[in-house]
C-alpha cells in the first residue's frame, strides 16, 4: 500500500517539477507569466498550494453549497429545533432532502469555481490586509503619543517610581 502512495507522491513531484521548469522557461498555458504573482499561484495542483489556502477554498466551497441549499437546511433545522433524540426519526424526510441537495451541488465543478473565485479575490484580500496593517501602525503611533511611552524604554529604567 505504501508503494502506491510513493508512486502518487513521485508522480505529483514530477508534475510539479515539470511545471516549475515551464515557469523558468517562461512557458505558461495562456502564454503570460505574471511577475507580481509568485509561481505558487500559477498551478492548480494541491501540491503547489499552501494548506491554509486550500482550507480557505474549501470554506468558500462549503459556504456556496450551503447557500444554494439554504431552504432545505432551514427546513431540517426547524424540524430538529424542538426535538432531541427523535429528530433522526421524525426529520428523516427533511434530512434526505437536504443531503440530496448537498450532493447535487457538491461537485468538482463547484469546487473549481470556488477556487477560481478565491484566486479572483486575492488582490482584494491583499489590499484589505495592507489597509489593516497600516491602520494598526497608525493606531500604535497614536497610543504611544497618547501615553507618552518610548518603545525602547524599560520600566524602572529612568529612575521614576523606584526606591
Amino acid at each position: 500500500m505504501e508503494e502506491g502512495l510513493d508512486d502518487v507522491k513521485g508522480e505529483e513531484n514530477l508534475r510539479f517539477s515539470e511545471a516549475k521548469d515551464e515557469v523558468e522557461r517562461g512557458e505558461v498555458e495562456d502564454g503570460t507569466l505574471l511577475a507580481a504573482e509568485p509561481a505558487l499561484y500559477l498551478f492548480d495542483t494541491p501540491a503547489c498550494r499552501l494548506r491554509c489556502q486550500e482550507a480557505q477554498v474549501k470554506e468558500l466551497y462549503h459556504k456556496r453549497v450551503r447557500t444554494k441549499c439554504a431552504d432545505e437546511v432551514r427546513d431540517f433545522a426547524s424540524c430538529c429545533s424542538s426535538r432531541t433524540f427523535t429528530a433522526t426519526i421524525m426529520c428523516r424526510g427533511q434530512q434526505k432532502a437536504m443531503n440530496t441537495c448537498m450532493k447535487q451541488y457538491a461537485t468538482q465543478d463547484e469546487q473549481d469555481s470556488a477556487r477560481e473565485e478565491w484566486f479572483a479575490t486575492m488582490d482584494k484580500r491583499r489590499e484589505e490586509r495592507e489597509q489593516k496593517e497600516a491602520k494598526k501602525k497608525i493606531d500604535e503611533v497614536f497610543w504611544r503619543e497618547w501615553w507618552a511611552k518610548d518603545p525602547n524604554e524599560k520600566p524602572g529604567q529612568t529612575g521614576k517610581g523606584g526606591p
